[in-house]
């Protein structure tokens, strides 16, 4: 469970502190381990930064670790920081019941709001008359001289 109290500690600091200092690595001798560039390694230090799954299983080879590990210290750190300052209430369930098939059937066939198909070929809501393509107008009319084709 996460502490309301405090934000757990950035994923970056726990490198820091439980793994570079007392195994006496410096950052850049981290960095060209892991063939990353030296500022992905500070920025994750300096907290500017999160831990990526790529990160997660570059650092979990490196130091025997599991990649999950370094996810859910990041996860944990995220969640606190982006907890909601409203707490909402819990969502209850409908006082109405959906309609099932078989009760919609049922009352379909008594005649209870059912819906009946428009005739076939009937314009639909929305539609307006029907036109065959030549019937269609154009947005401007046909002058009255017909124009010259090129041969």
């Amino acid at each position: 469970m996460i502490s309301r109290n405090r934000i757990p500690t950035h994923p970056g600091q726990i490198l820091l502190e439980e793994f570079l200092i007392p195994m006496e690595i410096l950052q850049t001798q981290l960095a060209a381990h892991l063939e990353v560039p030296v500022q992905r390694i500070n920025e994750l230090v300096k907290g500017k930064r999160g831990v990526t799954p790529a990160t997660a299983w570059l650092l979990a080879a490196a130091f025997q670790t599991t990649p999950e590990f370094w996810m859910n210290l990041q996860t944990q750190h995220d969640l606190a920081r982006n907890r909601p300052h409203k707490i909402l209430q819990e969502i209850r369930r409908a006082s109405f019941r959906a309609p099932t098939r078989a009760r919609a059937a049922s009352s379909a066939s008594k005649g209870k709001g059912a819906v009946r198909a428009p005739a076939k070929g009937a314009p639909t809501v929305g539609e307006g008359p029907r036109r065959s393509p030549r019937s269609r107008r154009t947005s401007r009319p046909r002058s009255p001289h017909p124009t010259p084709r090129a041969a």
